[in-house]
């Protein structure tokens, strides 16, 4: 449930009113409604982008096809408020046999978008489940070089990556050579008086509100 992130929105919808020019990064702790937050901004979008999202602890890494990283098969490439995965054709789908191919199928479909006057959003969530694959060497910093190429190079798409694990992000930054070419911004936990009014508004009352802050302090999605 989306509660008293305004704020937070209000930051993420700029990206509307600016060129691609850096990967964003959204942190915070376990809970914290990251998720939340992200599917309500690309919901808000309307005409103004195109919302791609990809959720990757729905993915099975067991069983990990590099294509199932970015795509969702369709027969159609139809915008809608939210594209669950990058949409590709069946037939295109079939000929993709390499990252290379993937980003060059992504590039060029982005880059129709942006000629038709759409921004694309694309949204990796909890991107760290792919910190240890490998496609001919690791598949996360080959995937990093992509997105620098998306936003400061070609500034064809916003890309936003969120993670809550802290040391896959200071990792992810030193060793593919991010600096300058991405920003950070946190959703942290709500404090005590804004989980009170969100317990409150909810029907609990502020004596049991008080109780589950006491347990669980202020994180959003446990909440909700």
């Amino acid at each position: 449930m989306f509660f008293d992130r305004e704020k937070e929105l209000s930051y993420l919808r700029s990206l509307l009113n600016s060129e691609p020019n850096q990967i964003l990064f959204i942190y915070g702790p376990i809970n914290s409604g990251k998720t939340t937050l992200l599917l309500k901004f690309l919901e808000s979008l309307g005409d103004e982008g195109v919302g791609i999202y990809v959720n990757l602890r729905s993915r099975p890494v067991l069983k990990f096809d590099f294509r199932d990283l970015f795509f969702s098969r369709t027969r159609s490439t139809d915008s809608m408020e939210i594209t669950f995965g990058i949409p590709v054709p069946k037939k295109i789908w079939e000929t993709i046999e390499s990252p290379r191919d993937a980003f060059d199928y992504i590039t060029d479909f982005l880059g129709k978008l942006r000629k038709k006057g759409r921004l694309p959003i694309i949204v990796f969530d909890e991107l760290q489940v792919l910190k240890d694959l490998r496609v001919n060497g690791p598949l996360i910093y080959e995937l990093f070089n992509f997105f620098i190429h998306l936003t400061k190079e070609l500034h064809l798409a916003h890309v936003i990556v969120s993670t809550s694990d802290g040391l896959f992000l200071s990792n992810v930054y030193t060793n593919a050579s991010l600096y300058g070419r991405a920003k950070y911004f946190l959703v942290d936990d709500f404090d005590e008086e804004t989980a009170l009014a969100f317990l409150i508004s909810n029907g609990l009352t502020e004596e049991e509100s008080k109780i589950v802050v006491d347990y669980f302090g202020g994180k959003a999605r446990l909440f909700s």
